[in-house]
C-alpha cells in the first residue's frame, strides 16, 4: 500500500525540481552519487534505475526489483533522502539509498574493475513496513558479510523480522542466509498465538562456514474473556552450514530441531500449524501443565478444552490422563 501511495503522489502532481539527467550521469560513481543524494532535495530516482539497467516500479505494477519514492523537500528542514557508503574493502563498496519519510531503502553494490573504475554489480531492496530497517557489516573469518534486517510476514495480528546475510565474496548480490529473528502473532481469542525470537549465538569459519541461531518461542491461548494464557514454550539451537552452492542450509545433524519444525514454529513459513503438530512440538511443556508442574489453572482449563476437539494421538491421550489424575487429587 505504501508503494501505491507514493505512486499516486507522483501521478497527481509531485514536482521534481532537479534535472533527472544529473543523477543518471553518476550511476557508476558511488561517492559522487552519495554526495548528490545528500546535497539535493528534489529529484526522481527513475533516471538512475534506467542508467543502472535495473527494473523499477511502473504505473500500478511492481515487478519485484527496485522502488524508492521521489525525493522532495519539506517544510521541516529534514533532508528527504540520504546516501550512506559502506566501505567493504578497497575493491568493493555498498551504497545505501534511503527515502527518509517512508523508510524505504535500496542497497547498490559496486566493485572495482581491472582499470580501477567502479562498476555497478547488483542491487537489493529490503521489504519495509512496520519497523525501521537496519544493516551492519561483519566478518565470518576473512569473508565480509552485509546483514540487513527487514520485514518478513505481515498482516492482521502478525509481524515478523527477517535477517538477510549477504556474503560479499560471492558474485551474486543475494542473501546466502535468511532466517526469522522475531515473530509476533496474535490470533484474537481463537487459535494459538506465539512470540518467537532467533538470535545468532555463534559464527565459525572452520572447518566450514557455520552460523548458529538460538530460537525461542512462547505460545499463548485465549480465555473466554479474551485474556492471554501461557500454554508452553520451547527453545532450540539451529546450525546453518554453508553448502557447495554457497548458500547456508539447516544442518540436521548439528541442530536440535528439523527444518519442517523450524518453518512451522520459528520461521513462520506457514500461517498456522495443526493440533497434532502443536502437541508433538510443545509436548514437554504441555505435560508439565497437565501434571500441575507448570502453567496455572487457566492454562490447564485451556488445555482441557483444547483436547476436547477429538485429537487422538499418544500425546493427547497422555495429557488427558494427567489432567484427569490431577483433578482426582484436588
Amino acid at each position: 500500500m505504501l508503494r501505491l501511495f507514493w505512486f499516486l503522489l507522483l501521478f497527481h502532481g509531485l514536482t521534481i525540481a532537479a534535472d533527472g539527467r544529473d543523477i543518471a550521469t553518476l550511476a557508476n560513481s558511488p561517492e559522487e552519487l552519495a554526495r548528490f543524494v545528500n546535497t539535493n532535495d528534489d529529484f526522481d530516482w527513475g533516471p538512475l534505475w534506467k542508467a543502472l539497467k535495473v527494473r523499477t516500479y511502473v504505473a500500478f505494477t511492481y515487478d519485484g526489483e527496485l522502488f524508492l519514492p521521489p525525493c522532495e523537500s519539506d517544510s521541516h528542514g529534514m533532508a528527504p533522502c540520504s546516501g550512506e557508503l559502506i566501505g567493504v574493502d578497497p575493491l568493493q563498496t555498498v551504497l545505501v539509498l534511503e527515502h527518509k519519510l517512508s523508510g524505504f531503502r535500496v542497497f547498490l553494490r559496486y566493485e572495482r574493475s581491472n582499470d580501477g573504475a567502479w562498476q555497478f554489480s547488483g542491487a537489493y531492496e529490503p521489504f519495509a513496513k512496520y519497523f525501521p530497517l537496519t544493516h551492519r557489516l561483519i566478518h565470518l573469518g576473512t569473508k565480509p558479510f552485509l546483514i540487513v534486517t527487514e520485514q518478513g510476514a505481515a498482516g492482521t495480528g502478525l509481524s515478523s523480522m527477517i535477517e538477510s546475510w549477504f556474503d560479499l565474496t560471492r558474485k551474486n548480490f543475494e542473501p546466502a542466509l535468511r532466517f526469522t529473528s522475531a515473530v509476533e502473532y496474535e490470533t484474537y481469542a481463537k487459535g494459538i498465538g506465539r512470540n518467537t525470537t532467533g538470535k545468532v549465538v555463534a559464527i565459525t569459519a572452520q572447518p566450514v562456514d557455520r552460523v548458529t541461531v538460538d530460537y525461542r518461542v512462547e505460545f499463548e491461548g485465549y480465555g473466554t474473556d479474551g485474556d492471554r494464557i501461557p500454554v508452553g514454550s520451547r527453545r532450540d539451537r539451529v546450525v546453518y552450514t554453508r553448502t557447495s552452492s554457497g548458500i547456508f542450509d539447516l544442518d540436521q545433524k548439528l541442530s536440535t530441531v528439523g527444518s519442517s519444525e523450524v518453518k512451522a514454529f520459528y520461521d513462520f513459513s506457514k500461517a498456522d500449524f495443526d493440533a497434532v503438530e502443536f502437541l508433538k512440538f510443545n509436548f514437554r511443556k504441555l505435560r508439565e501443565i497437565a501434571g500441575g508442574n507448570g502453567g496455572n489453572p487457566k492454562s490447564r482449563a485451556w488445555l482441557t478444552e483444547f483436547l476436547q476437539s477429538g485429537i487422538d494421538t499418544p500425546e493427547a491421550r497422555q495429557l488427558r490422563t494427567l489432567l484427569t489424575a490431577l483433578r482426582k487429587i484436588k
